[in-house]
């Protein structure tokens, strides 16, 4: 979601017109927001397990790092989209932001799966975030890789797909804006 950042900064327009790759530039700057939120996420998540008296055990931290990479690189595909949107569009804001806010509430983080209806649970399996927040609350109860593999399997099926959805929304888009002009105008 860098994208938008670097629109409402107005260096987006700059840096797409640089002679730099645009699929070099986007991962770089993906890359780039997405360690500075996992960074904010990992100040939360730490005054949460104070707060909550989670135990974290080095094991269980360290179990836990391969599956937020694989969901890191799988939302990585979601920002290819967005940045196609944005280049379309110009302010996605408000639509990023629903987007947002409905994966996470659709994924288990607000409240768990076994309360939800089936075919919610069946939809929030195209998210990421679904998988990732399953396997590492269960690794946090002492769960092993071998009983959340389902949980694995989805990940690792999700991050070429959504980098394949992406990166051809973003080149159609880019298709497109080359045509219409940048923005929507």
């Amino acid at each position: 979601m860098g994208r938008e950042r670097e629109l409402q900064r107005g260096t987006f327009e700059m840096n797409i017109l640089s002679p730099a790759k645009i699929l070099e530039l986007l991962s770089g700057l993906a890359i780039s927001w997405l360690l500075m939120d996992s960074a904010l996420m990992g100040v939360v998540f730490a005054i949460g397990a104070v707060i909550f008296d989670i135990p974290l055990t080095v094991s269980v931290i360290l179990k836990s790092i391969p599956i937020i990479l694989a969901s890191l690189f799988a939302f990585l595909g979601f920002g290819f989209i967005f940045a196609g949107l944005v280049m379309l569009l110009k302010n996605i804001g408000p639509f990023a932001q629903i987007f947002e806010f409905s994966m996470i509430f659709f994924s288990g983080v607000f409240f768990p799966l076994s309360v939800m209806p089936e075919w919610l649970v069946a939809f929030s399996k195209i998210f990421p975030l679904t998988h990732a927040t399953s396997a590492v609350r269960a690794i946090f109860v002492g769960k092993t890789y071998a009983e959340i593999q389902g949980e694995i399997i989805w990940l690792l099926f999700l991050i070429p797909l959504y980098w394949m959805i992406g990166y051809l929304i973003f080149k159609w888009a880019e298709k497109i804006t080359r045509v219409i002009g940048y923005g929507g105008y």
